[in-house]
C-alpha cells in the first residue's frame, strides 16, 4: 500500500514539479511556524514557576514602547484590585530604575547594573530559590 502511494507521489513529482514544490514549501513554511508557535507558548508557561505560589501569582500591565519596551500601569490601579476584586489578595509594585554605577574607592572598580526597586511584601510573595 505504501509502495503504491509512493509511486504515485513520484510520478505527480515527475509530471507537475512546480505544484509539487509549492505544495512541500507550504507543508515546511506551516510546520516550521508550528513548532515555533509551540516553542514560544512553551517558554511563556514556564517563566517563574520555581515561585512557590506560581498559580495564584498573575502581572497585570499594558504593553509599551515609551521609554523602551515595557508593562506599565497607572499606580492607583492597585488599590482598586484589592478593594474590588475578591481574589486580589495581595499587590506589588516594581518599578525598573536606570542604570546605577557603584564605584569601589578600595580598589578602583566600578560597576554598572540596572535596577528594579519593590514595594515592602516583594519577597513575601515571591520566593526565589538559594
Amino acid at each position: 500500500m505504501f509502495h503504491n502511494f509512493l509511486k504515485v507521489a513520484l510520478r505527480r513529482l515527475q509530471r507537475q514539479p512546480l505544484y509539487t514544490l509549492i505544495n512541500v514549501t507550504g507543508l515546511a513554511v506551516g510546520m516550521a511556524v508550528c513548532l515555533l508557535i509551540g516553542l514560544y507558548l512553551y517558554g511563556e508557561l514556564r517563566i517563574d514557576r520555581f515561585h512557590e505560589k506560581s498559580d495564584r501569582i498573575v502581572q497585570v500591565g499594558v504593553e509599551t514602547d515609551f521609554f523602551g519596551r515595557g508593562l506599565n500601569t497607572s499606580y492607583p490601579l492597585a488599590g482598586v484590585l484589592e478593594r474590588n476584586v475578591p481574589s486580589v489578595q495581595r499587590t506589588i509594585h516594581t518599578r525598573p530604575r536606570t542604570a546605577r554605577t557603584i564605584r569601589n574607592p578600595a580598589s578602583d572598580l566600578e560597576k554598572s547594573q540596572r535596577v528594579l526597586t519593590a514595594s515592602p511584601g516583594f519577597f513575601e510573595m515571591f520566593t526565589f530559590p538559594a
